[in-house]
């Protein structure tokens, strides 16, 4: 009985809780956009447990990566119109997302939640192909 009230409580409060952190117009820190590089666009929350997860595997592949594609980071707890802008452009709901945009601007890949080193790893490299 109590997994089933966790399940129920993860299946609704959650999105929830995602939707009303995204929704607060808040922002963070932009790269630097190089016109026709691939892209990687972050967005995640310091409250998030699989956000600081995450960032723990990005920041390990980012300067490998730096020259060759373009990492623009969102955090939701900003206060800038930016990010608000950025949520509705990729219709974000959930933290930590990943999205993949082609050198032409095309999205190519999008993840959310927690995503191992190794599969980053591998979809930058597609991005690069």
């Amino acid at each position: 009985m109590k997994k089933n009230i966790i399940v129920i409580a993860l299946i609704f409060i959650v999105p929830i809780i995602a939707y009303a952190v995204l929704s607060q117009n808040q922002t963070v820190s932009a790269a630097k956009y190089t016109e026709g590089q691939p892209q990687v666009i972050k967005f995640s929350s310091k409250l998030c447990a699989d956000c600081k997860k995450l960032k723990t595997c990005f920041d390990e592949l980012k300067p490998r990566y730096e020259n060759k594609i373009n990492f623009i980071e969102y955090d939701v707890e900003s206060t800038e119109q930016e990010i608000s802008d950025a949520i509705d452009k990729y219709g974000i709901s959930l933290v930590p997302t990943l999205i993949f945009v082609d050198k032409n601007g095309k999205e190519k890949r999008r993840t959310e939640g927690f995503v191992e080193k190794n599969t980053l790893e591998s979809h930058y490299n597609e991005l690069l192909k």
